[in-house]
């Protein structure tokens, strides 16, 4: 259960550190393809295998390589996310001042 944990949290770090360039008018392929960029850096520098954690076995390097790869999709995942939690909270906050300036200020 800890290896999905870490899956989830290194991917989270990653999509913020995506999103530090965020001001910058990057294409979206380019935010996905720094994600997954990250990921692999990260995989091979933790020297992390998820899959061998699982029981399961892959050739070579191929286990830390594909975790990379998982690391960069869990990013782009939670970018997503984000977008989504941020979107709602626009518009719940946008709506409350529209209604607010339609009917007027409140006497107290």
């Amino acid at each position: 259960m800890y290896v999905f944990a870490v899956l989830l949290l290194i991917g989270l770090v990653i999509a913020k550190i995506v999103d530090l360039g965020k001001d910058w008018d990057f294409p979206g392929w380019f935010r996905l393809g720094a994600a997954l960029v990250l990921g692999l850096v990260a995989a091979y520098a933790f020297d992390f295998d998820m899959f061998a954690a699982w029981g399961l076995s892959l050739r070579g390097s191929m286990g830390t390589f594909a975790t990379g790869l998982v690391f960069g999709a869990t990013a782009s995942a939670w970018h997503e996310i984000l977008d989504l939690v941020a979107g709602i909270e626009r518009k719940t906050t946008d709506e409350a001042l529209q209604m607010e300036m339609k009917s007027g200020p409140k006497a107290a």
